[in-house]
C-alpha cells in the first residue's frame, strides 16, 4: 500500500503543493526506532532499563528546506515541534492514519546528495534529536473513514509515558 508523508516542522517550510499540507516538508522514507536494554537478574527476573531511542530519520528531496535544515543543524537551535503525518494514498479526503509528534527538536544531521548520472532532483537525509514523541494511529473502518484513535508515547527527558 502507498502513502503519502509530509513533515511540518515550523518554522522551516518545505515545497508540498498538497492542499492539506501546503508548504510541509514532502517525506519520501522515515525511520525511527526504540531500544529496550532491560536489566537482567540473577534470580528474580528481568525487568525494564532506560529506552534508547534514535534520531527520527527521514529523506526528501532538496527543496526550500534544505538552507534553514543545514543552519539550523549548524547552530543547534530548537525548534518546538515537528509533525510526521503519514496518509493513505488516494487524494485529500484520503484516511490520515498514523501521525508522529516529536517535540523539543533539534536538527542532528543533514546530508544533501545525488548524482548528474540520474537524478532529477538531488536527495537529502535529515535526522532531528527529540526529547518527547507521541503517535497517533487511526484505523479504518469499512466505510473508508477512520476507527477511533490509539494512543502512545513517551517523554525521554522525563522517562513517562505522555
Amino acid at each position: 500500500m502507498a502513502f503519502d508523508c509530509f513533515l511540518k516542522l515550523d518554522p522551516i517550510k518545505g515545497d508540498s503543493q498538497d492542499q492539506n499540507h501546503k508548504n510541509e516538508i514532502d517525506v519520501l522514507s522515515f525511520s525511527l526506532g526504540f531500544t529496550q536494554t532491560g536489566t537482567g537478574a540473577y534470580s528474580t527476573g528481568s525487568g525494564g532499563g532506560k529506552v534508547s531511542a534514535s534520531d527520527f530519520s527521514f529523506v526528501h528531496r532538496v527543496d526550500s528546506a534544505h538552507p534553514l535544515l543545514m543552519q539550523n543543524c549548524c547552530t543547534g537551535e530548537h525548534i518546538d515541534k515537528a509533525v510526521l503525518t503519514l496518509r493513505k494514498a488516494g487524494g485529500p479526503s484520503a484516511l490520515e492514519y498514523l501521525v508522529y509528534t516529536f517535540e523539543d527538536v533539534m536538527v542532528s544531521s543533514v546530508q544533501p546528495g545525488g548524482s548528474s548520472a540520474g537524478d532529477d532532483v538531488p536527495l537529502e537525509s535529515v535526522s532531528l534529536n527529540y526529547a518527547k514523541v507521541s503517535v497517533d494511529y487511526q484505523p479504518q473502518a469499512d466505510t473508508g473513514s477512520g476507527s477511533g484513535t490509539v494512543h502512545g508515547g513517551y517523554d525521554l527527558k522525563q522517562n513517562v509515558t505522555v
